[in-house]
């Protein structure tokens, strides 16, 4: 495949991917937040995570199955894209292309746990500390190698106009900054740390989006 038809393959999947995360945040909005994973990526107390998992059912389920279609559409675009700008920097696209493939075994890895959770809860089984433990080191790993497979993705694009380096630099800046406070918790600041990161991947995939239609209209 070429790297024009690379580019025109990563720009449909993020168009599909932006729906998928739209179509996510809204069931997350009608469902009150109750199916949000996030909630579910940090420790706590055995007993009331092992209750608020169990009133969450419903909701959250349908997430993880929208995530399904969401890592189809994020794990395509972003190795189309590093394969399309892989002649900038060969290396980081190879970087790239492992990082993401690591992201999304991590992602099926993190929502098999968080389904089998629920299964055993539903079958009044007791979650131990350390399948929460699992779960939460499964969620922040996620989160970290998708800062840094984003970062070495920046490495392979182009920064001719202002929006290609307002991309670059805000993807540089804040995935990482997010993953880094949402894993530690440092400052407290976890939850801003969720809020950088869904900032991140939205806007993050839109500008991705639109300098791949910016390029081809040129």
């Amino acid at each position: 495949m070429s790297g024009t038809g690379a580019e025109k393959l990563a720009l449909q999947l993020f168009l599909y991917t932006l729906l998928v995360f739209a179509a996510m945040q809204v069931a997350a909005i009608i469902t009150g937040g109750s199916g949000s994973q996030e909630v579910f990526e940090v420790f706590a107390d055995p007993s009331s995570y092992s209750e608020n998992l169990a009133q969450a059912d419903g909701p959250l389920r349908l997430i993880l199955l929208l995530d399904v279609f969401f890592m189809i559409g994020y794990g395509g675009a972003l190795t189309m894209t590093a394969y399309a700008n892989a002649p900038r920097n060969r290396v980081m696209a190879w970087v790239a292309g492992l990082g993401v493939a690591a992201l999304v075994a991590l992602d099926i890895g993190e929502n098999l746990t968080m389904v089998i959770s629920l299964d055993m809860l539903a079958a009044e089984l007791e979650l131990s500390p350390a399948r929460i433990g699992w779960q939460v080191g499964i969620s922040g790993a996620k989160w970290l190698v998708a800062a840094l497979s984003v970062v070495a993705l920046t490495f392979t694009l182009p920064q001719d106009t202002s929006v290609e380096r307002l991309l670059v630099w805000a993807a540089r800046i804040l995935l990482p900054l997010g993953a880094g406070l949402f894993v530690t918790g440092a400052f407290e600041a976890r939850m801003l740390g969720g809020m950088l990161i869904l900032a991140g991947m939205a806007g993050g995939f839109f500008l991705l989006a639109l300098t791949i239609w910016l390029r081809q209209r040129q």
